[in-house]
């Protein structure tokens, strides 16, 4: 797997609201590198026998360029 290739920000068109309860995640990787990717997130302050709780997506893929596979997926957080 090509790391330096793979890329997020949280904001702009790579992490941003669709509406109140949904967010949009986008990621972008080297193309045809990688087969899958899952996305890794949760709150950082709840804590369950001295363990952060992590939830896992799977992303789709949403698109190609001809440099880049581009990685996409929704989520509903609890607030």
């Amino acid at each position: 797997m090509e790391k330096s290739a793979v890329y997020h920000r949280p904001s702009d068109n790579f992490a941003y609201s669709i509406n109140k309860t949904t967010l949009q995640i986008r990621l972008r990787t080297k193309k045809a590198d990688v087969q899958n990717v899952t996305l890794l997130f949760g709150d950082p302050y709840i804590w369950e026998n001295n363990e952060w709780q992590i939830e896992e997506m799977p992303m789709t893929l949403s698109g190609s360029d001809d440099l880049f596979d581009y990685w996409q997926v929704y989520v509903s957080p609890a607030f």
